[in-house]
């Protein structure tokens, strides 16, 4: 009787858990809806790993208004304990998330996936749904710029090229040294360098 009153009890009480989670994601899902049909000319961030999560940061600090679809149900987990409207959606339902995002009254998407083929594909449904649209993403292989380019990207960032660039150029001579900064000179990131007599730094 013990056993059978423990058992239904651990039942009950995992029950109850169950629901509460379930009942709470349920809520922060008709928040951020709620959320993001008040937004216009907001920017959408495809991609809540890496890249996303520094995006996501700076535009928060920038004031300015976006949402992120993710295709991991514990990145927007994450995303919604920093105080972000966020969303889930696995790739191949990518018009689904774009309209729930609010595509046609968003001013800006920035794809960052690491996966290229999922990048492209969201740039391509979102030109498809807001011709209008700033398309901005991310290429891990430099190959793929002239598919991206196809693929109506208004901005094609390749962060491997950029950063090997800063890293060969630190690495050539020990003159040379740079700091980005963020929050200076209107907001922007930007490399600094003064030169001396004894050369660049």
């Amino acid at each position: 009787i013990i056993i059978v009153a423990s058992v239904g009890s651990a039942a009950s009480l995992l029950q109850t858990l169950i629901s509460t989670v379930t009942k709470k994601e349920f809520f922060m899902s008709r928040l951020d809806t709620v959320r993001v049909n008040t937004m216009s000319n907001h920017i959408i961030i495809m991609g809540y790993s890496f890249l996303g999560k520094y995006v996501a940061e700076k535009l928060k600090d920038m004031g300015m208004e976006y949402v992120v679809v993710a295709k991991d149900e514990e990145q927007v987990e994450i995303a919604r304990n920093n105080g972000i409207t966020a969303m889930s959606s696995p790739i191949n339902l990518v018009y689904d998330a774009l309209k729930k995002a609010g595509i046609e009254r968003a001013g800006s998407l920035v794809a960052t996936y690491d996966d290229d083929g999922d990048n492209m594909l969201s740039i391509m449904v979102a030109k498809q749904l807001n011709p209008k649209i700033r398309a901005i993403t991310i290429i891990n292989e430099r190959e793929l710029r002239e598919g991206a380019k196809a693929a109506k990207a208004d901005v094609v960032i390749a962060p491997s090229d950029i950063i090997g660039n800063i890293l060969a150029t630190a690495t050539a001579s020990n003159e040379i040294v740079g700091a980005f900064l963020p929050g200076r000179f209107g907001g922007k990131n930007i490399a600094e360098f003064t030169i001396t007599k004894e050369g660049l730094n």
